[in-house]
């Protein structure tokens, strides 16, 4: 992911790099429990995976750019979180289906 983001223009030293890669994996590395599981998400009457959505992605960057992300299936929906968790994003088996759901109903093509 570094050296991807080095590749785009990001300033990253060499010496700077490995520290960089302990802070992130520390900070962001996938755990082995979610934070908060689903269930006890929709506790405060939002959708799940609103609050997976906000709690996920917003480690790396924002939300304005889903607006661009209008999708007639959730198959595609399911492709970007795919390969977000690839990159790191913080989103278990178990959230998945929740969050793909959230964003194809959110943003998908009415």
């Amino acid at each position: 992911i570094i050296d991807a983001m080095i590749g785009t223009g990001a300033q990253v030293s060499d010496t700077e790099k490995p520290v960089l890669v302990d802070y992130l994996f520390t900070n962001y590395g996938k755990k082995s429990e979610p934070a908060a599981p689903p269930a006890a998400a929709g506790a405060t009457g939002d959708d799940p995976g609103k609050e997976i959505l906000q709690k996920a992605c917003t480690v790396c960057h924002g939300l304005d750019g889903l607006v661009n992300h209008v999708y007639a299936t959730k198959e595609p929906y399911r492709s970007l979180v795919e390969n977000m968790i690839s990159y790191g994003a913080p989103v278990t088996d178990a959230q998945l289906g929740p969050l793909v759901d959230y964003m194809f109903k959110t943003y998908g093509k009415k």
